[in-house]
């Protein structure tokens, strides 16, 4: 599929250059149309110059909406796919680690989970535990996006990190702004902070939702996209999933200090256990229960020079990551 995407976009790139290529070269054409009539049929008037440039520009006007009208068609054709996918999708029966089992549907009315804990304002808190326990479930009751007994939706100002990552079909930096207004200064500071330098067009337009970007770059730039609307609240679902190993800790270092400097509260589900320490909540599923631990977070630093990644924190750890 990658590759049939590939040489479709080849086959667009190709017709765009051929056809740019004719618009202008309009004088080359049209002197040689001229000198083949001129051959041909002998004298030439004025009249039939002028009505030869003028039916010629037609057809290139014409011709030059084709790569727009053939893109457009590709675009309809593969969302109309995804559509079709998405409706013949059946629902999966989940079993619940801890919890009674319960089947996700429109309105899940059939299951029973139990939090007591207390957050407060600013607060840096991680949630860890084994797979199916119920960890995405207390993010998306915290964003509002499931129903509970008591409202557990922290505040109307929520930015939602979901697990797999959903990008438009729109330049890199109209994904990472979403509608809010543009804003050099901000856009320049996440970028740096979601590590995203290796992308040099941020004007590259996102393809059949990221199928020309990688995973990694994917989960950066809907990070990219949460941190740049500055809510109250930042709700992150295991960010670190499809990010390359040695630019974890260096999101996370600078992810921390933007959320500090604009006091933003974070809630983030982890998997890495050393992360642990640099946070100043965790909520801990186990298999039948959960503990909220509070703790004095270890503070991560990131020295200024960090051609090999080396990130050092208040207990003189060096943790070094290779590039």
């Amino acid at each position: 599929n990658r590759n049939k995407e590939m040489h479709n976009i080849f086959k667009y790139n190709l017709t765009q250059y051929i056809i740019s290529a004719l618009a202008k070269s309009e004088n080359l054409i049209l002197t040689f149309i001229f000198v083949i009539s001129r051959t041909i049929f002998g004298q030439i008037n004025l009249q039939s110059v002028i009505m030869s440039q003028y039916l010629y520009k037609i057809q290139v006007n014409s011709v030059n909406l084709l790569p727009n009208l053939l893109n457009q068609y590709r675009l309809c054709k593969v969302c109309t796919i995804n559509i079709q996918n998405l409706l013949s999708e059946t629902e999966d029966t989940i079993p619940v680690a801890g919890f009674k089992q319960y089947s996700i549907q429109s309105t899940i009315n059939d299951f029973s989970l139990k939090v007591d804990c207390t957050l407060d304002k600013n607060d840096i808190v991680a949630i860890k535990g084994p797979v199916g326990c119920g960890k995405s479930l207390l993010l998306q009751c915290f964003a509002g996006l499931v129903n509970s007994d008591q409202n557990m939706k922290l505040s109307d100002s929520v930015a939602y990190y979901q697990q797999s990552p959903q990008l438009l079909n729109e330049t890199i930096i109209e994904n990472i702004e979403f509608g809010k207004q543009h804003d050099e200064k901000l856009l320049r500071q996440i970028i740096d902070i979601c590590q995203l330098s290796d992308i040099f067009d941020l004007n590259k337009v996102i393809i059949n939702g990221g199928s020309n970007v990688s995973g990694g770059q994917k989960a950066r730039i809907q990070l990219a996209r949460c941190l740049y609307q500055k809510t109250d609240v930042l709700l992150l679902d295991d960010i670190f999933q499809s990010i390359n190993e040695c630019l974890r800790l260096i999101i996370l270092s600078k992810l921390l200090n933007f959320v500090n400097l604009n006091r933003i509260s974070l809630i983030m589900i982890i998997q890495q256990e050393e992360f642990e320490q640099y946070f100043q909540k965790i909520i801990k599923f186990n298999e039948d229960s959960f503990t909220m631990i509070k703790k004095e977070p270890t503070q991560l630093i990131l020295q200024s020079n960090y051609d090999y990644g080396v990130l050092k924190s208040k207990n003189n750890l060096d943790i070094c990551i290779q590039q």
